[in-house]
């Protein structure tokens, strides 16, 4: 009963930890481009259009759908959502289920592969308190269900190893399936810990009377069906998205060579380096990041902290599967790393866990990760304040529901058409005689399209060619460098935007007495990274997560702070920064 009292505790005080940084949130999503993406096909499913295959994402013009992922999460969360919770809260109490059953999972996984007890819970602890886990468990995301399902594929067909049985072996393929197209990335790495599982069985049948015959079919049963199911997918999706001209370069074949990077990179020493030292810190914490180590220096001498050589075998190979198959995804999205974050975090606790308990050192690692998740999630919603988007949803509230928007200069960011529940068709093409917007345009004076919108001065001429061809003839700037057309009978509250104002309570207590030291959030630029801030003697010292923690040197000023308002292109996500 103790032990699980750690268990419960860590969960506490973890969920805790996230629903008091939501409560000062600044904005209603921190993990942005991608909850509001997950959101908004939510949303449409919500109201009208509940057929997952057919799933809407109306970013891009007609014919509204932009097939990624199979839409599993947003299919139950719009399913469960209701008037008395809003569809973001369900969407992350969901998130925040999976994450919790994964948890326990992880704990079972580990009593199934013959690791302690004590080992067992403190994996279980140490992955609930993780901070990227826990960060991304909280968000109205996809991630903690495709965890979810690959981690029982895996498990169950642990299960099946130890005890062979139709319905673990079922299971394992059900969930697997769903893994697979809830997403494919994410099933592949344990896909790969179930091949070297399967490879050591088959080696080993004999000493253990197994038959390789029935090892060799469930292997092929448990891989096979969900790669023939994710292929499959991948193929319908890909002939939607084809549909589009401006959602073609989003197929499969299109950014293959964008996904899995090139070969320099899979040998590069600061790409690798990067990821390790990123990956380490997010997911085991900065004192977990100093063990660290340690820890791997008493893994190679020391035999008896290691687990049994296929489970050695198969944590290491999905850990250095994925980076290895899919290096350009993992050296630049941070939350690629939750794919490999459970196997870590055994390998992790077996060390330090395996001879004793050590209550004392599992507390002080609870402590850091959490330390770290509320900063981790701080530093996400600081680097994405946007007066801009705030104000044009404002402007276009009273847009009646069944128009259409058009934005020049943005792309997948599904913020504006999310907040106004409006369809909208998005685009970086700044060619004004480019045949693929042309061809959009013609197909959007069926959906009644009421403003055009134009983020940046680069767009200003292809986004006036626009406005013509859909007779929006009133044009105003309402921020330096946005300007708005609407058509001449056409009710939206047009009035300038004052961002500079707005973006003064971003630098509150800056004005204040210089200090000799301080330290403080600071995103690194309006397009960059989160990071830690220290201010000495005038200069500015970043320390930029993505980045490698490296340390950027600056003059920092209140003013130079607010100057970047003053243009509005040089703070929107999406633009250069000029910081």
């Amino acid at each position: 009963m103790k032990k699980r009292l750690w268990i419960l505790g860590t969960t506490i005080l973890s969920l805790s930890v996230v629903c008091l940084m939501r409560f000062h949130a600044s904005s209603v999503f921190y993990m942005t481009e991608r909850e509001w993406q997950t959101s908004i096909t939510t949303w449409w499913m919500m109201h009208g259009h509940p057929n997952p295959l057919r799933a809407w994402t109306p970013l891009m013009g007609p014919p509204w759908q932009i097939p990624m992922e199979f839409p599993l999460f947003q299919w139950i969360s719009a399913k469960l959502a209701n008037p008395l919770i809003p569809l973001e809260d369900t969407a992350r109490i969901l998130s925040l289920l999976f994450f919790l059953i994964s948890a326990l999972l992880l704990r079972r996984l580990a009593l199934d592969l013959d690791l302690k007890e004590q080992v067992a819970n403190a994996a279980c602890c140490l992955y609930i308190s993780s901070p990227l886990a826990l960060a991304y468990g909280y968000s109205a995301t996809i991630e903690s269900l495709a965890l979810m399902l690959a981690l029982i594929s895996l498990w169950a067909f642990v299960r099946w190893l130890r005890e062979p049985s139709l319905i673990s072996l079922s299971i394992a393929i059900l969930s697997g399936g769903g893994a697979a197209l809830a997403k494919s990335t994410t099933w592949a790495v344990f896909a790969a810990a179930i091949l070297a599982l399967s490879l050591w069985a088959f080696a080993a049948a004999s000493k253990y009377q197994r038959s390789r015959g029935d090892l060799l079919i469930a292997t092929l049963l448990v891989l096979g069906l969900p790669l023939a199911l994710g292929f499959a997918w991948v193929q319908f999706s890909d002939s939607i998205k084809l549909l589009n001209p401006l959602s073609r370069e989003l197929a499969s074949t299109n950014l293959q060579k964008w996904n899995f990077g090139s070969l320099d990179l899979r040998w590069s020493v600061s790409g690798w380096g990067t990821f390790v030292l990123r990956s380490t810190f997010l997911v085991l914490g900065p004192l977990g990041l100093l063990l660290a180590p340690a820890g791997i220096f008493r893994w190679l001498k020391s035999p008896q902290l290691r687990p049994s050589l296929p489970v050695s075998t198969a944590a290491i190979t999905a850990l250095i599967a994925g980076p290895l198959v899919l290096s350009n995804l993992y050296f630049q999205h941070d939350y690629y790393a939750l794919t490999g974050a459970m196997f870590a975090i055994l390998l992790f606790a077996q060390v330090l866990f395996f001879k004793k308990e050590r209550p004392w050192l599992l507390l002080a690692l609870l402590l850091s990760n959490l330390m770290t998740t509320s900063a981790f999630i701080a530093l996400k919603e600081a680097n994405y304040i946007d007066p801009l988007s705030d104000g044009i949803v404002r402007m276009i509230s009273t847009l009646p529901q069944d128009s259409s928007l058009v934005i020049y200069g943005s792309y997948l960011d599904a913020r504006i058409p999310y907040e106004s529940h409006h369809r909208a068709l998005q685009t970086r093409i700044r060619d004004p005689k480019d045949p693929r917007i042309s061809e959009m345009l013609r197909r959007m004076r069926e959906y009644d399209p009421r403003v055009l919108i134009c983020r940046y001065p680069e767009f200003e001429a292809a986004a006036r060619a626009g406005a013509r061809s859909l007779g929006l003839s009133i044009e105003q700037e309402i921020s330096p460098g946005v300007r708005i057309w609407v058509s001449a009978p056409e009710r939206v509250d047009i009035k300038p935007l004052r961002l500079k104002e707005t973006a003064a309570g971003m630098a509150r207590g800056f004005e204040a007495p210089l200090r000799p030291f301080s330290i403080f959030l600071l995103p690194s630029g309006p397009n960059a990274a989160p990071g830690l801030a220290l201010r000495a003697r005038g200069n500015l010292y970043l320390f930029d997560i993505r980045r490698g923690l490296r340390v950027i040197h600056r003059r920092w000023a209140p003013a130079s702070f607010l100057a970047q308002y003053d243009a509005v292109s040089s703070f929107s996500r999406g633009s250069p920064s000029t910081s």
